[in-house]
This record gives C-alpha cells, structure tokens and sequence, in this order.
C-alpha cells in the first residue's frame, strides 16, 4: 500500500498535496513529494512520519507509523521526537503547520 493511500479503521486516508507553500521553510528544511516518502518508506530509510494534524483527524487516519503530533502543541510534545539527528523527519498535515 502507497503512503498516500493508508487507511486506518476503514476510514478515508489523509490527502497528500505537494502543492507550493505560502511561507518559505528553514533552512535545512525542504518539501519533498509523495514519490519520495513512497520511495524512502519502501527502502526501510530509518525515517519518522509525523502527523501534524489535530488528534481527532489522525485518530480518524493517518499513514501506517506515523506518530500524532498535533501543531497546535508541538512544543510542549517536542520530546516525542527523536534526539539522534541523522534519523529523517516527514512532517505531513492539513497544509502549513
């Protein structure tokens, strides 16, 4: 199953949009497409997916792995993310988080 078709408890899954954004990114931040997260999830990349959507909607689907880490409380849930910095983080969500 693609990423970009999971499902979770017979629900729809999340919509995947590779789509420009209104904001700029980091630096060391760059959007990736949903070919690549395909890509990196079936070679076993040692990767986390985030689901930055609210806890209702990831809890409704999200993509197999994926942990919720909702936008609107990341920084009192930051501990959740992994400290080692050479593990790749896919954040995905309902649009910019």
């Amino acid at each position: 199953m693609r990423p970009d078709q999971a499902v979770v408890g017979g629900k729809q899954p999340p919509t995947l949009s590779t789509g420009p954004l209104p904001v700029s990114l980091p630096a060391g931040v760059e959007m990736i497409s949903v070919e690549e997260v395909q890509k990196l999830v079936s070679a076993g990349d040692d990767l986390m997916l985030v689901d930055t959507r609210p806890g209702s909607r990831y809890r409704r689907s999200h993509l197999p792995g994926a942990i919720s880490l909702p936008a609107a409380g990341a920084a009192e849930n930051i501990d959740r993310l992994p400290t080692d910095r050479d593990r790749l983080l896919i954040f995905y969500g309902e649009g910019p988080t």
